[in-house]
């Protein structure tokens, strides 16, 4: 599977994968995932006790509800201390801005996404709208 980070950015799905997507399309599409955190022998089955279940493919998470469906990818890990972003053992992943830099200031952020014609919005502090 490729995961391209500019198109994920740009048109919110990876390769088709989107929220709402079964996890049945979703196998049906890609490999199997790096890890999970549901009982490995519930991972093929609808039998999912956890919530949400979440499957990793390197540092890109794809995370399901207990219906079995993509409500939310998700990435903890963008660079910083933990080197590059990591796309798992079944993932070709294009970093594109990320690809050299694994620290980016917000301004050179900003930029690259003006660049790209790029709709977006800033907050300066995420914990002040929880």
């Amino acid at each position: 599977m490729t995961i391209d980070l500019k198109e994920f950015i740009i048109t919110g799905h990876i390769n088709g994968i989107k929220p709402g997507i079964s996890k049945d399309k979703f196998l049906f599409q890609h490999p199997q995932p790096d890890a999970f955190n549901s009982d490995p022998e519930d991972f093929l089955t609808n039998d999912v006790t956890i919530s949400p279940n979440i499957w990793t493919y390197g540092d890109i998470e794809f995370h399901l509800n207990k219906e079995g469906i993509l409500f939310m990818i998700w990435c903890d890990h963008i660079g910083d201390f933990y080197g590059k972003l990591k796309g798992g053992q079944s993932i070709d992943l294009h970093r594109w801005f990320l690809e050299e830099n694994t620290t980016i200031g917000c301004i050179e952020l900003i930029e690259i996404l003006n660049h790209e014609n790029l709709d977006f919005s800033r907050s300066d502090n995420l914990m002040k709208t929880l």
